[in-house]
């Protein structure tokens, strides 16, 4: 089918709930590749960064998974649900309920750090996995090892909209409130069912998993009970002076520690709150506990949750507009853990001052330097549809233009590619340009106003900060555009529904009209992908026409039935894709056929997608065509076959000219 192409809290705001996200089953394990006890195979997400940080998160990260990635059996009889995270680098035994929970958890910050295609089915294959082997209802006489798990599954099902994960983080949410919480010691959940004492360690992670199921069901239950909790917990645990969390409390009386990991925990759970409900007290809440953990810090050496505090840090820095303030003290501590890392994984222990051991390593010892390297370098990679969470309608340049200061307007997603964004991470800072796929310009502010209501234009990249962004995470799952220069918010003024409406900046409130939903797709223009084969004698030549997406195609000078040109698509996922083709349609066109199969394999492999398409057209016409839906197997790269199949009784010729190919993932 065609178609034409401060540390002062801000003003508090009532936030609304968010829209609940559309669950879908899946019954399916994508297959794997990445190698007998890591990832050798394939090659996840490797990014050539102009930000430093930026390359060696992606380094840590395909370290990690070197390291501790099992994905087929064990030797010694196991019988494991694949993949999962081993214990150690010497151990590949799975491991406890609790430790694989959490360890997931920084595979989801991975995730979150890219927004990765290839990221997120890793993360859909381990949670599916991690239900397999544990169970949808988790056992254990320790509550904070189901909140644990608990977390991951309602983070993995905002990542994936998987509805059995967000079953499985109810049901395990409601048992932990059922049987843990009671008025003993003034609330709160207990740490064990056996004993009496409670702490954050089994309170937080309830919080912040509350939270996340009230932004995915509208529940207000959540909500409510993670208000109660967090107000037991910060009255009990919290020192509203100098910032300091402690342990938690006993019968015999408070359990006192300066927990680095409690106090991240604290500042997640704030962070949350104040997103949902707007009450300043849980801003100053973080403010001062991160201020307090950070004064008592400057490089962490020690085993004391460090990855807890990173991520509490970085969620609250960003979205709060304090990125300036923190990311140099985040970049230390990425610097410090990439200097000292052992080279054979690219991981680095809990001590980020000393040489990191080359003996086993436990991968609750390693989780420190892979979290603390994502969340540092927050970075989107690849092409993605930026959908607004109130109107559901897609960020696009208007009229298709390709000029400076054109508008930049919502409308309904139609797979062009001016509604198609990349994400360019900036060397120094940590924020991002988000340029346009047609265009080439990049989404800014227009005359670099800090004013609410600033209108948003496209521009060429300037030096005034006026197009430069951070994506912060919220706990609704989706991202908030924060401008660098003005530090106000993309958004869709008054919460319009209306296409052509153009966006704007405004302060911060959390309300779903400055939310962005990040939806990967793939968008390659044919003049810049590579050809595997061609018929022999036939000229496959780069057409330069300014009419073309990006001002570039190509033209296949076939003759006759029978000629083709094949282009390497590179590492596409396993899943189902909606293909369509930009053309120039012309009187000198003939008919082609599409065929996709696998690159290492193609005859064997290959199966027509879409009907034969007619390019022949009276007069120039450009166009797209939309070839319907291909679901390959397996992860890897791919080999898409145009072959000539006839033409038109009317047409001249049998040539055929391309200008894009999108994957549209479903």
């Amino acid at each position: 089918m065609k178609s034409n192409l401060s540390n002062a809290a801000p003003a508090a705001n009532r936030r609304e709930p968010a829209l609940k996200i559309e669950a879908k089953k899946r019954s399916w394990l994508c297959p794997l590749a990445y190698g007998v006890l890591g990832i050798g195979a394939l090659a996840l997400t490797v990014e050539t960064a102009s930000a430093q940080t930026a390359a060696n998160a992606d380094t840590v990260f395909n370290g990690f998974l070197s390291a501790y990635l099992v994905t087929v059996q064990p030797p010694g009889g196991y019988n494991y649900a694949l993949p999962y995270i081993r214990g150690s680098t010497t151990n590949v035994k799975q491991f406890a309920m609790w430790e694989e929970g959490y360890l997931i958890g920084g595979i989801e910050d991975a995730y979150d750090s890219t927004a990765a295609s290839d990221r997120k089915d890793l993360v859909e294959q381990l949670v599916t996995a991690y239900i397999a082997n544990y169970g949808p209802e988790l056992q254990s006489g320790w509550n904070d090892d189901i909140e644990w798990g608990t977390r991951t599954l309602a983070h993995g099902y905002q990542i994936t909209g998987d509805s059995a994960f967000l079953d499985a983080a109810i049901l395990n949410w409601n048992k932990v409130w059922d049987r843990g919480w009671n008025t003993d010691l003034g609330g709160g959940i207990l740490e064990k069912q056996d004993a009496s004492s409670k702490c954050v360690l089994s309170n937080g992670p309830f919080i912040i998993a509350g939270c996340m199921l009230y932004s995915s069901t509208g529940d207000s239950v959540y909500l409510d009970r993670s208000k109660q909790d967090y107000a037991w917990m910060r009255s009990t645990c919290f020192n509203t002076s100098t910032g300091q969390v402690i342990e938690g409390v006993a019968s015999g009386g408070p359990l006192n520690s300066d927990n680095t990991y409690n106090s991240g925990l604290l500042i997640e759970a704030a962070n949350a709150l104040y997103q949902l409900t707007g009450d300043s007290q849980y801003y100053n809440d973080a403010v001062l506990a991160i201020n307090h953990q950070k004064s008592e810090h400057n490089i962490f050496t020690s085993d004391n949750g460090a990855e807890e505090f990173f991520r509490g840090l970085s969620l609250f820095a960003r979205i709060n507009n304090l990125w300036a303030t923190y990311y140099p003290w985040l970049q230390a501590n990425a610097q410090a853990a990439w200097d000292h890392r052992r080279t054979d994984y690219n991981i680095t222990w809990e001590d980020f001052s000393s040489t990191t051991t080359t003996d086993n390593l436990k991968s609750m010892k390693a989780l420190n330097s892979l979290i603390v390297q994502q969340v540092t370098a927050i970075r989107p990679v690849g092409q993605f549809e930026l959908r607004n969470t109130a109107s559901s309608l897609s960020l696009s340049v208007a009229g298709n233009s390709t000029a400076n200061g054109a508008g930049i307007i919502q409308s309904l997603h139609n797979g062009g590619g001016n509604q198609l964004w990349t994400f360019a991470p900036n060397s120094d800072n940590g924020y991002c340009q988000i340029i346009n796929v047609a265009s080439g310009k990049d989404l800014a502010v227009q005359s670099a106003s800090t004013a609410n209501g600033a209108a948003i234009i496209q521009w060429s990249f300037g030096s005034a900060g006026n197009d430069q962004w951070a994506p912060a995470l919220t706990i609704r799952g989706n991202y908030t555009l924060i401008n660098k220069r003005s530090g106000k918010t993309l958004e869709d003024p008054g919460s319009s529904t209306t296409q052509g409406v153009q966006m704007d900046q405004g302060s911060y409130t959390g309300n779903s009209n400055q939310g962005w939903q990040l939806i990967p797709q793939i968008y390659l223009r044919t003049d810049q992908l590579a050809v595997a084969s061609s018929s022999s004698g036939v000229t496959h030549r780069v057409l330069v026409d300014p009419a073309y997406v990006g001002g570039a195609g190509t033209i296949l000078d076939a003759t006759a039935v029978g000629n083709y040109v094949t282009y390497l698509i590179p590492n596409i996922s396993a899943g189902s894709y909606d293909v369509r083709v930009g053309v120039k349609d012309f009187s000198s066109r003939g008919i082609w056929q599409m065929a996709a199969g696998r690159a290492d394999n193609f005859t064997a492999t290959k199966s027509n997608v879409g009907a034969a398409t007619d390019e022949y057209a009276t007069g120039t016409v450009i166009t797209e065509v939309d070839l319907g839906t291909w679901t390959p197997g397996i992860t890897g790269d791919k080999w898409f076959r145009f072959m000539i199949t006839g033409k038109n009784a009317n047409s001249s010729g049998y040539t055929e000219s391309f200008n894009y190919i999108e994957l549209i993932p479903q």
